[in-house]
């Protein structure tokens, strides 16, 4: 089963954070009959993990001054 979370990132920067997607191919991580027989709460959590790998693999930063 496909699920589309929408997300965004909370940086504390001034104006509204861009919207952010992320396709979970629930198949990816278990069974769909053993998914179904997930609860909410332990759904949610595996979502949650699998955004979280998506965050860490879309975000870079670079270092503009040293500070020496």
């Amino acid at each position: 089963m496909k699920i589309t979370v929408r997300w965004q990132v909370d940086d504390g920067y001034v104006g509204g954070a861009r919207p952010h997607r992320t396709t979970v191919n629930t198949e990816e991580m278990m069974e769909d009959e053993m998914w179904n027989q997930l609860s909410d709460d332990e759904k949610k959590e595996h979502l949650i993990s699998y955004v979280e790998g998506d965050f860490n693999d879309r975000i870079t930063f670079a270092i503009d001054d040293y500070g020496i």
